[in-house]
Parts: structure tokens; sequence; C-alpha cells
């Protein structure tokens, strides 16, 4: 999961783009920062006087910071009340009044790799918004569905995906196995 994860995040960084995550330094987020560094850098190389670059916005809690630290190629970090406001902060951006300016450091595109009860509490609630609130509208959400590890006829989020179905909420996400159909699924936004 930790290499599929760099290797998605390493085509976001060398993509130009702005990344927004939950902060964390180990793991499959560690990875998203790890991977983010090291396209960053080449987009640098590639483009030395392009007028915006990479960089990593990193939203969390005090708790969460005290338990594994910041991951050290974060931009900026922002400090969050609860876990909530570090979901709004990852999908809103700025909270600037001008609202040209909001519009633009919104989140576009929400990818959900592979993780824990963290991961799936955050991606209950994008459902939850995207249900009943325009918070998600105009927002694209991709499952990372890679190989299950222990399983590897199975993605990680399989069963995830059977029981949203199953639910009726299957349609307020996309799925990508891959670095490329992830990335693809954002070029298209």
């Amino acid at each position: 999961y930790i290499d599929a994860t760099y290797e998605l995040a390493k085509r976001v960084g060398q993509r130009g783009w702005r990344m927004s995550t939950g902060a964390g330094s180990e793991g499959c987020m560690g990875a998203m920062d790890s991977g983010f560094i090291a396209g960053g850098k080449e987009f640098s190389r590639n483009y030395p006087d392009a007028k915006f670059k990479p960089a990593h916005v990193g939203a969390s809690t005090q708790s969460i910071l005290q338990i594994e630290g910041p991951p050290p190629g974060v931009s900026q970090l922002i400090i969050t009340r609860s876990i909530y406001d570090r979901i709004y902060v990852m999908l809103k951006g700025n909270k600037s009044p001008d609202k040209t300016q909001r519009a633009k450091d919104a989140t576009k595109v929400v990818y959900v790799v592979p993780g824990g009860t963290g991961t799936l509490h955050e991606f209950a609630a994008m459902m939850q918004l995207a249900l009943h609130s325009k918070d998600m509208d105009e927002k694209t959400i991709v499952l990372y569905n890679v190989p299950n590890h222990l399983n590897p006829t199975e993605g990680f989020w399989d069963k995830l995906i059977e029981t949203a179905k199953k639910l009726g909420f299957a349609d307020h996400f996309e799925v990508a196995t891959t670095p490329d159909e992830a990335i693809a699924i954002a070029d298209r936004e």
C-alpha cells in the first residue's frame, strides 16, 4: 500500500498540483508526503520558472500530531480542533472571505488511499456530506483500490465498494486501481 500510495503522490507532485492531507508522517500518509516531495522536485527541475509550485498543506489535530508528528515535507501545517474541522480544511482549502480565492484553493479531487479506521471515518463523513449537503458538489472522490496484500485477487476497497453499491451511494465516488487511472480521473476535472 505504501509503494502504491507513494507512486500516486509522486505523480501529483510531478504535475505541480497542491496536495492536502491529514498531515500524518507514518503509513500511507507518510508515503503521500515522500512521494509528493519526490514528484515536486522533478516538477521544479522541469519548470524552474513556474509561477505556482507544488505545495503540501497538512491539516491535523493536536492529538494526532502528538502520536506521530507532522510529515517532514509539509509546506503549511494547520492544526484543527477536531477531526471534523480537519476534514473541512482538507476539503474546503483556504477559509478566505474572498470567494474567488477560496474557490481557487478548494480541493477538487479527493484520493482515499488504503488506511485504517481514521480513513474509514473520514470517507464516511465525506459520503454523508455528498448525500446530505452541497459541500461535496464539484468534488470527485476517488477510492484508490490497490491489490489487497492478504488476497491479491481483491482490491483493498472491494468490500466497501460492494456495500456502497448495495446502500445506493456508489455513484458518489470513482474507483482507480493504478496511479495512472487515479491521475486520469483528476485530469478530467
